[in-house]
């Protein structure tokens, strides 16, 4: 498994790189998570509160 945290300041890119680095792993046969900040924090508060994992 391996993380990828793209940041910068807006309008520079990063959904873009993203979703063609996403697209790409795809279509090797794996699994993205494709989130912003928002959403993947409170994706990790509810798994935290599940005792699960992602």
């Amino acid at each position: 498994m391996c993380d990828l945290f793209v940041m910068g300041s807006s309008g520079t890119g990063k959904s873009y790189i993203a979703t063609a680095l996403g697209y790409r792993v795809c279509q090797k046969g794996l699994k993205v998570l494709y989130a912003n900040t928002s959403r993947l924090l409170g994706q990790l508060k509810a798994t935290k509160v599940k005792g699960s994992i992602l």
